[in-house]
């Protein structure tokens, strides 16, 4: 959830590949890495010296966000899923 709300908040996030969020790097709202020192270390000053990089990360999690893990967009997405499932 603590990633969720950071993308809601144009904050870009570090995750592991652990977290299974795999729309962060594919969205481009945030590093994907290995859960190791040296690569939190590389990803943790990519964000402090590349501040256009740290501006589109937030932005694009702010729209991942919002398109794919808002409520609103979740329930229309079950929605969808249960018309699919009852055949129309």
């Amino acid at each position: 959830m603590a990633v969720l709300e950071a993308m809601a908040c144009s904050c870009p996030v570090v995750i592991s590949h652990q977290c299974n969020l795999p729309e962060v790097g594919e969205a481009k709202a945030g590093l994907v890495i290995q859960p190791t020192v040296e690569a939190l270390s590389n990803a943790l000053s990519i964000l402090i010296w590349d501040k256009e990089t740290l501006s589109n990360m937030g932005e694009n999690g702010r729209k991942l966000a919002r398109e794919k893990f808002d409520w609103n967009a979740i329930g229309y997405r079950l929605l969808n899923l249960c018309k699919e499932l009852v055949g129309g």
